[in-house]
């Protein structure tokens, strides 16, 4: 920055040295002229002054027009001095614009490449590191959120007072009974036992039950896809259910929808990698379309 200012100083310098030498020169040449006219119109003026005195022979006469030349030298002397100054006011403040222009296109220049420097240091250390920050902390609340989902599905209401413990399956079973398939499955999933949503899903036809919810939907695609290689056939026939039922785009569902149906796949390839999974390959590639 010191060299910088240092090479502006010398410019405005330069230019302003320049600028005031041409302007003393064109002044003094132009004062120079104007005296001289100046100069012969007062000669003409006192000589016919002076003849129209003695030619009236009268002394005071004579002593009152050379009054009346001195006062038109002073208001001459007064006008041109007046007139030079104005001149030299314009000319001065010309001279400060074009340099004003200059200084003004010389800063421009020598501060652009500097400021997009840092401006590219500022967005390279600091814009880039905090929103990758940002993204990364919005992820890892995104997981939390689905795991407290999955956490707090609906409970039964609670009773005045404490029931007895009940068989789970037994519970469920009379929830299947009454065709209240979509309440069974909120309790199965609700219990977060794999082997408990297992078995209500052995009970039913996916092929013949009413709809479920979206909810009851996005959390069986989580927790039957934790282990694909245990009852595959039936998971799959339910995964392929879900999938033609699911609406991702659901209120209650978009938040964490997109994130359970990647994980799903990413499961399903991993899958497709084993002896198991290569026999039901045709299987699973449909579901992959489907999901």
């Amino acid at each position: 920055m010191a060299a910088m200012e240092a090479r502006l100083v010398a410019a405005m310098a330069r230019v302003m040295d320049e600028k005031l030498a041409a302007h003393q020169k064109a002044v003094a040449q132009e004062t120079a002229a104007k005296l001289a006219s100046l100069a012969d119109a007062v000669a003409k003026d006192v000589a016919a002054a002076v003849a129209a005195a003695v030619a009236a022979s009268q002394k005071q006469a004579a002593a009152s027009a050379e009054s009346k030349v001195k006062q038109a030298v002073r208001e001459g002397n007064q006008a041109l001095t007046a007139a030079l100054k104005a001149a030299s006011a314009a000319e001065s403040a010309k001279l400060s614009a074009e340099l004003s222009d200059e200084v003004a296109a010389a800063v421009a220049r020598d501060v652009r490449a500097p400021l997009v420097a840092a401006f590219r240091l500022c967005f390279a250390d600091l814009l880039v590191p905090a929103l990758q920050d940002a993204t990364q902390r919005m992820f890892s609340q995104i997981d939390a959120g689905l795991d407290a989902r999955f956490a707090h599905l609906p409970e039964p209401t609670a009773a005045a007072a404490p029931a007895p413990a009940v068989d789970p399956k037994a519970e469920l079973g009379a929830l299947l009974e009454a065709k209240q398939v979509d309440e069974a499955l909120m309790k199965a999933l609700g219990a977060r036992d794999l082997a408990l949503v297992t078995w209500v899903c052995k009970q039913v036809d996916p092929r013949e039950m009413a709809p479920l919810s979206q909810t009851v939907l996005i959390c069986l695609l989580q927790q039957l896809g934790q282990s694909l290689d245990v009852d595959t056939a039936l998971k799959l026939e339910w995964f392929k259910m879900i999938a033609l039922c699911l609406e991702k785009g659901a209120s209650e569902i978009a938040a964490y929808a997109p994130k359970v149906v990647a994980d799903l796949q990413l499961r399903i390839k991993d899958f497709l990698a084993t002896d198991k999974g290569r026999t039901v390959r045709q299987d699973c590639e449909m579901l992959l379309r489907l999901l």
